[in-house]
């Protein structure tokens, strides 16, 4: 009798400790921390950055500088304002950033030419010359620039808001 008793305690504390580990285990899976992505500017600014050093105009790879560069700005456009600019037209495009709110502004004026600049030069063949092509990267840059979601700012207003608040 004290065999099948200590048998059955056994067998408990050994179910216990498993379920313990498989418990842990669960625990250690939820806690992965998640990853913090960079800033849409941070990450547009880079690849801008990698495109002019690549110097592809420069070396007669116009339509390829012009893709890139779309692709920069289209992806930023999907990372600041959700809108899936990668797979829509230059119009579509401009029209979903009016729909989310964007103003019909200086930025959006840049953006448009940006855009139409480019759709000339990868659909109808258009040769740009040097000033057009450095004048585009520029105008992407400061589209970014101008767009670009001020958080320290943003922690910063809302910390001086607290702040008062508390006074």
């Amino acid at each position: 009798m004290p065999w099948l008793l200590l048998g059955l305690i056994v067998i408990i504390l050994a179910w216990l400790i498993v379920k313990l580990i498989r418990r842990l285990k669960k625990e250690k899976k939820e806690e992965t921390k998640p990853v913090v992505s960079e800033p849409a500017h941070v990450i547009a600014f880079r690849e801008l950055s990698l495109l002019r050093d690549e110097q592809l105009w420069q070396k007669g790879e116009t339509k390829k500088y012009y893709i890139r560069l779309t692709g920069i700005v289209r992806q930023y456009l999907e990372n600041r304002y959700s809108v899936n600019s990668l797979e829509m037209t230059t119009s579509e495009t401009l029209d979903a950033l009016v729909k989310n709110g964007f103003k019909k502004n200086e930025s959006y004026n840049r953006l448009r030419s940006v855009l139409n600049q480019a759709d000339l030069v990868k659909f109808a063949k258009y040769r740009p010359d040097p000033v057009e092509n450095d004048t585009v990267f520029n105008e992407s840059w400061e589209f970014v620039e101008a767009t670009r979601l001020m958080v320290e700012e943003a922690r910063t207003d809302s910390n001086q808001n607290q702040g008062g608040k508390e006074s």
